[in-house]
């Protein structure tokens, strides 16, 4: 647990930052993200928030209904006395997210909709764009994370204010839905990279759709072939291994019918040296991932079988 900060103590994205703590396979993973507007004051849990104390049996239903769900509270300046609350569910791995503006969570169909059912909601089509600034998690959040919502709100982009996305030392954090993609390290100059559709690897994190030993190995593998597009590669399976864990990916050739097979494996590794998962806590030992690639071989079909298969490493961005 985090404790009272000393102003001397440094910030602990600047100590990660300086040491060069890489980023991929440190994203946050979740197969259904629940956004919740919250215009008020976040706690440090963000069920615990005040303005959601009404609504909080409701989110926890559907926290406790869908599988590998996660609760996000979101803001941005909004109109004077306005009733009505947004509250979207992004599916990473299916690629949509759909919305609604509700007075009361009761009426949203979550549950339905995180299952695949037909409701009635608003398929949002414009690039989602969530940033943490989720200063009573961590002070790095806050102070890196407000220049990079004001200069996406700036550019025009649907961007919202989030609560806490794991990975404070990593600040400027955000994620991109539909496509999933989690970013670090994130300063204006990467404004223009993050409104781009391709995949930035310089501030990738990983996609959230993905465990992390298999966002470590999509990255590695996006890096080799640049390959930059999200749908340029899909997820086919990842095993347990004597050492880690294996990886396969399907990579669509230039002309959309030579595709490939990739494999991938993955190992847990710990860095040198110890640093703050978070403003004052005490410096401890980081885990990351080593990738190494298999031969490649031509794919039978591409799209068959794509689909996710969680490991059991444990998260480098938990703190």
């Amino acid at each position: 647990m985090s404790r009272a900060l000393p102003i001397a103590d440094p910030f602990c994205a600047e100590t990660a930052e300086a040491m060069k703590e890489p980023l991929a396979g440190t994203a946050a993973h979740a197969r259904a993200w629940i956004l919740v507007e919250e215009p008020g004051v976040w706690d440090r849990d963000p069920i615990a928030s005040a303005g959601i104390a009404g609504e909080r049996a409701v989110i926890e239903g559907w926290l406790a209904a869908i599988p590998k769900s996660r609760l996000q509270l979101v803001r941005r300046p909004r109109t004077s006395g306005a009733t009505t609350r947004r509250v979207m569910l992004a599916m990473p791995a299916e690629d949509r997210v759909v919305a609604w503006s509700v007075e009361s969570l009761a009426s949203v169909p979550m549950i339905e909709a995180a299952r695949g059912e037909v409701v009635e909601a608003e398929r949002l089509e414009r690039p989602l764009h969530l940033v943490c600034t989720h200063g009573k998690r961590d002070r790095c959040c806050a102070l890196r994370g407000m220049p990079i919502f004001h200069a996406l709100a700036a550019a025009g982009a649907d961007v919202w204010q989030t609560s806490h996305l794991g990975g404070h030392r990593f600040a400027a954090t955000s994620v991109r839905f539909p496509d999933g993609y989690a970013f670090g390290y994130l300063t204006v100059e990467h404004v223009a990279s993050l409104l781009d559709d391709a995949v930035p690897l310089e501030i990738a994190r990983g996609r959230v759709s993905l465990d992390e030993p298999t966002q470590a190995a999509e990255l590695a593998l996006r890096r080799r072939l640049g390959r930059l597009r999200p749908n340029d590669v899909a997820h086919v399976a990842t095993e347990r291994t004597e050492s880690g864990w294996r990886a396969r990916f399907v990579v669509q050739g230039s002309s959309g019918d030579d595709a490939q097979e990739h494999a991938l494996d993955v190992r847990k590794s710990t860095l040198e040296g110890t640093r703050p998962k978070s403003c004052g806590d005490a410096p401890s030992a980081i885990d990351s991932f080593a990738v190494s690639f298999v031969e490649a071989h031509a794919s039978p079909s591409a799209d068959e079988g794509a689909r996710v298969v969680s490991g059991s490493g444990k998260a480098p961005h938990d703190s």
